[in-house]
């Protein structure tokens, strides 16, 4: 299925209320910098900035009760599920109070953000924090260098 702005709303405002700092990232934050032409989405990829996923866990059957955590693509760095039938994923951003955030790929390749993370940002009449352009070309330069391999290896998989 793909996502839809309607399912990208609800998601998103869902996990606002818990009080998770998410930011739109990925196909979708491309599309609302204007880096891509508007299209179909295959997902819904959020950038969640915090020290770790506990938070996102103690709180996401109740912000999303639909929700069914994928236990595939439980890694150090990212967390998802699906939320109507739509992929959702969330790549985990560590603030840290001397330099920008970073994320920790399979726990133990650093990836660091460009400083800030995201900007405030009115897409299709509805505001979303959306990561930077520079955060979006930066990551998507730095993708392959960040053993996808690893994608399908087991043992990269972290237990619930």
């Amino acid at each position: 299925m793909t996502s839809s702005l309607f399912l990208l709303i609800q998601v998103t405002d869902a996990l606002e209320q818990a009080g998770l700092n998410c930011h739109l990232f990925g196909g979708w934050a491309e599309e609302a910098r204007e880096l891509r032409a508007p299209g179909p989405h295959s997902d819904i990829d959020l950038l969640f900035e915090a020290a770790n996923f506990s938070s996102l866990e103690r709180v996401l059957v109740r912000a999303l009760p639909e929700a069914q955590p994928i236990a595939a693509k439980r890694f150090h760095h990212k967390r998802a599920f699906t939320f109507k039938g739509c992929l959702v994923e969330l790549l985990l951003a560590t603030p840290d109070a001397e330099r920008p955030c970073q994320t920790l790929f399979w726990g133990d390749t650093p990836y660091r953000w460009s400083a800030p993370l995201a900007r405030p940002l009115v897409f299709a009449g509805h505001g979303f924090s959306v990561a930077t352009a520079e955060n979006l070309a930066g990551y998507r330069a730095a993708r392959l260098r960040l053993a996808p391999e690893r994608w399908r290896d087991p043992a990269s998989i972290v237990p619930a």
